[in-house]
């Protein structure tokens, strides 16, 4: 298996959900306070510099984070989706 850190190969640029309104983070890594975001949620944009597979995404969550759902869009075409059971939330590594 050959495991590829996306942040050294591409620009990465954070933005409100569905908005082109920049979203800086709260610290060095991809880390955001529930006073930032509050039900906005986020959208992390890769730009790749060539034409890449990827065939799996891996979204790891510190302990005591949750999200209710995660896309993977290409083009702005969704490609991938994976949602929490009704009512609960989705935590841990994914």
């Amino acid at each position: 298996m050959c495991i590829v850190d996306l942040t050294t190969k591409s620009k990465v640029k954070c933005f409100r959900r569905g908005t082109d309104c920049a979203l800086m983070q709260d610290g060095d890594e991809f880390v955001w306070s529930w006073k930032t975001l509050m039900d906005t949620g986020i959208d992390i944009v890769y730009y790749l510099d060539e034409i890449s597979y990827i065939g799996d995404v891996e979204i790891a969550l510190r302990d005591g984070s949750g999200i209710y759902s995660a896309e993977i869009l290409c083009d702005g075409v969704c490609s991938g989706r994976y949602d929490a059971e009704t009512g609960k939330t989705i935590g841990g590594t994914f």
